[in-house]
């Protein structure tokens, strides 16, 4: 045979590197085996350069790593222990070994050992901060933990978020989801912190911002909320929101005109479809104009709230309720029966008709309604009193 043709026999041989390998060196071992978990490690690298180059080096010289059966029983049997042993006792020899803590954590990952996969990384994350496969792993759980956020699997999201922000503090979308889950579990402090981590990561962040806005209100530190909402509106961030939040926290802190301002903002802001908002703001201006007995305004805002959510029970009694301190009864009955029918369970709309037709005059149909609320509040003092003064008056035992 020439020499060309030894040449392109060589080129056509085929060279196996078996897998697994020694994971690290230890005293007296032989040559070969130092070279063959040499090798090995290349091919376990998180280095996604250093990987491309081992793949173009192997194409070159015609390399091939093989999976053994003995390394699918070690990596992928289902008999846990048999599967982590070699790692293990490599973590006996060397407790900083990141490349067998992170295999160890692999394994348990796939076996659904999430905790104790968890306990691996974070080990690594002490030893090497900027360690490639566990931030990748912290990509990992912040995946499924978003994934079940969007199905609206609160609870089952958060121990992943939790890993994920663990293990990549870093990570503000991890914080980020994680404030959310808190929020929806109405665990508001725990909320707050997250999204003042996302803060510090990211101070421009204006949906933190608007979240902690929202979280202040609802825990009353109405001057937190304020100041949170005026820097959504200082950058243009969700203006009708944020124009409700403050006009919100205005309401509570009795500072009405503001109030008044800040809902009239969202009208003036929000676009003509955006019917939620709109609602929102005519629905509080009525409130406020109802507090100031300013009974015509309020009427004009309850109507136009009504138009925009009409199957809203709420806003019928509210405008029932002004309609009533108006002395204009007929139209209070039609809005109390329209808060009715849309909420039959509630006792607040049967229990007003039952007050305006005693207002009118009307004893029986007043009964009739006051005994409705009592089906649906036994203890409704405020009906059982009026049954038995009606019934009283009527010459009826009570």
């Amino acid at each position: 045979m020439s020499w060309d043709g030894e040449y392109k026999k060589v080129l056509w041989e085929i060279v196996y590197i078996n897998l697994p390998a020694p994971v690290e060196p230890i005293p007296s071992m032989p040559g070969g085996e130092l070279l063959h978990g040499f090798l090995a490690e290349l091919h376990r690298t998180q280095n996604p350069d250093v990987k491309e180059y081992v793949d173009m080096l192997c194409q070159k010289w015609n390399i091939h790593y093989r999976s053994s059966k003995n390394e699918d029983l070690h990596r992928d049997s289902s008999e846990l222990g048999v599967a982590t042993e070699p790692y293990i006792k490599a973590l006996e020899r060397n407790p900083r070994n990141v490349a067998a803590r992170n295999c160890l954590g692999d394994i348990y990952l796939r076996h659904g050992k999430d905790d104790a996969a968890f306990r691996h990384y974070k080990k690594v994350i002490k030893i090497d901060p900027e360690n490639a496969h566990t931030r990748k792993v912290a990509g990992l759980f912040l995946r499924r933990g978003k994934s079940a956020c969007d199905k609206g699997h609160i609870y089952s999201a958060e121990p992943d978020l939790t890993r994920a922000v663990g293990l990549a503090p870093d990570l503000t979308a991890a914080h980020s989801l994680l404030g959310d889950v808190f929020r929806k579990q109405g665990r508001l402090d725990k909320a707050a912190v997250q999204f003042n981590k996302v803060l510090v990561l990211d101070p421009e962040n204006d949906y933190a911002h608007f979240c902690l806005g929202n979280i202040y209100y609802e825990q009353d530190k109405f001057a937190k909320a304020n100041k949170e909402y005026k820097k959504c509106l200082k950058r243009n961030y969700n203006g009708c929101w944020a124009h409700l939040g403050l006009g919100h926290v205005y309401r509570n802190e009795g500072k009405l005109d503001e109030a008044i301002v800040e809902y009239k903002m969202v009208l003036d802001t929000s676009p003509k479809n955006t019917t939620v908002q709109n609602a929102i703001a005519h629905y509080y201006l009525g409130g406020i104009y109802h507090k100031q007995c300013k009974l015509d305004e309020a009427i004009e805002e309850y109507q136009q709230a009504a138009e925009l959510d009409p199957e809203n029970a709420t806003i019928h009694n509210d405008l029932g309720d002004v309609y009533r301190d108006h002395d204009k009864l007929d139209k209070a009955i039609k809005e109390y029966r329209q808060a009715s029918r849309i909420d039959s369970e509630n006792a607040t709309a049967p229990n007003r008709l039952g007050d305006c037709y005693r207002d009118q005059g009307n004893r029986a149909k007043a009964i009739e309604e006051y005994k409705k609320v009592l089906e649906k509040d036994p203890e409704n003092t405020h009906a059982r009193n009026e049954i038995r003064k009606l019934k009283k008056a009527g010459g009826q035992k009570p």
